[in-house]
């Protein structure tokens, strides 16, 4: 549907056709101690304001939102500024833009918390982020504040237009009209600091330091740490060091960012270095330390390090445990495969949101190993499967040199009706030329 038809559903004639039958969902409204007057049978701002209210408290905006519409229409209160706001911010928890936008368009008096509401609508989704970079620009300069360039800056950033998101920032910081302040506003500081990482864009990231730094304003450790994290995932170690080093406190993130910083750099030595000048090591910590070490072919020394963490009664996060599957994987060690795997077992660890990326590692490792027996059934056990778990099965039977079983997984995964990658089709070709299979590799290349 189209935006001119919604928009004219949601307008102040759409509701007044719809009362009808929209009105009849609106429950009794607990009279108030003490009231305003009546403004048309027996319906005040408060009352009308429970309603909305209520409408985005339990979820049922469609139905009750747009009855408390139709009610404020019929009152006339849909000329009344907070009434109307709070109207626009309830079209927005419906994900509904052109809802919003004709609520917008009915108020007669439009204040910046108006239009912070309408970007707000306007951001959620990247279908409409052009509109709200539109209606940024077209608002105006007494309406548009700190709030308006968060929201679209976060958005920007959240949906991966980060070039957008830097050019909004630095827009925000020429705007005069809002004060010196506003360039170092601490949500703006930290969607920018995401941005520049998401794109390793050092330049932008300096200047955003420096006019932190030139304006004097207190640095939370939140805009720290961000700015840290952004540092070194944009290869700038040592001017994350430089900024960790200023910093009055810190905390688990700000201590953590800096070990993965040096693990990302290869520079094992001072991640190991950091990590013993925690005041108290965490498990996410001890994580940063395993995983850094077994990307940079330490894989010993990640094991080494899982053991100890375990010694110091550290319950293992998902990631580190992967971790230790993917070195005993690169090392050979299925036998200490299946002590990490016991202690998930007994731990019934892998049945939660990370059950498949464990279950994957897992494949993984077996199969590195040479135990497709066990990888199998592993298989076989998981509540859910991704495209990763499938090639896991192909590639491991392939690499193993059981080119017929390899096969038969690849059929079994074309009927569950997932969609084979180029790492699925290079496996089972390979399978196919080892095992003789030469007529099915022909078939399948014919198929696709």
């Amino acid at each position: 549907m189209g935006g001119r038809p919604d928009s004219c559903r949601y307008s102040a004639s759409g509701m007044r056709r719809l009362l009808p039958t929209l009105a009849v969902h609106l429950p009794p409204c607990p009279t108030p101690a003490a009231t305003p007057p009546a403004t048309a049978a027996g319906v005040n701002v408060e009352t009308v304001l429970h309603h909305i209210e209520r409408a985005i408290s339990v979820g049922d905006v469609r139905r009750l939102g747009r009855a408390a519409h139709a009610l404020l229409v019929k009152t006339a209160l849909n000329h009344h500024t907070l009434l109307s706001n709070r109207l626009v911010e309830l079209y927005a928890t419906l994900n509904s833009p052109a809802a919003s936008r004709a609520a917008f368009e009915d108020l007669p008096y439009r204040n910046a918390h108006s239009y912070n509401n309408l970007l707000a609508a306007l951001s959620r989704g990247p279908a409409t982020l052009p509109d709200a970079l539109h209606l940024l620009d077209a608002m105006p300069a007494s309406s548009r504040n700190v709030v308006s360039y968060n929201t679209v800056i976060s958005a920007l950033a959240r949906h991966g237009r980060q070039r957008e998101a830097l050019c909004v920032f630095a827009r925000l910081a020429r705007d005069r009209c809002l004060g010196p302040e506003v360039a170092v506003d601490r949500f703006a500081v930290v969607s920018v600091a995401s941005a520049c990482a998401g794109m390793g864009a050092v330049r932008p990231l300096r200047e955003m330091h420096g006019a932190v730094v030139v304006s004097g304003v207190e640095v939370t450790v939140i805009m720290a740490n961000a700015m840290v994290d952004a540092y070194s995932k944009a290869g700038r170690v040592e001017d994350a060091r430089t900024l960790f080093n200023q910093m009055s406190i810190r905390d688990t993130v700000s201590w953590t960012s800096m070990i993965a910083g040096y693990c990302r750099a290869k520079r094992i030595d001072e991640a190991v270095r950091v990590f013993h000048m925690m005041p108290e090591q965490d498990t996410i910590a001890w994580t940063a330390l395993i995983s850094g070490h077994e990307q940079n072919g330490e894989e010993d020394a990640a094991l080494e390090l899982f053991r100890q963490m375990l010694v110091q009664g550290m319950a293992p996060t998902p990631f580190a445990l992967v971790s230790s599957l993917g070195a005993c994987a690169k090392l050979g060690l299925v036998i200490r495969g299946k002590e990490v795997h016991g202690f998930m077992l007994r731990r019934c660890i892998g049945s939660d949101p990370f059950n498949i990326f464990i279950h994957n590692a897992l494949i993984d490792m077996y199969s590195k190993c040479g135990d497709m027996a066990t990888a199998m059934l592993v298989f076989a056990r998981m509540p859910e499967r991704d495209f990763i778990s499938w090639n896991s099965m192909v590639t491991g039977f392939s690499h193993n040199g059981q080119g017929k079983q390899s096969l038969a997984v690849f059929k079994r995964m074309l009927e569950a009706e997932v969609q084979p990658t180029y790492v699925t089709f290079l496996a089972v070709l390979t399978a196919c030329s080892h095992a003789g299979l030469v007529s099915d590799g022909r078939q399948i290349l014919l198929n696709q």
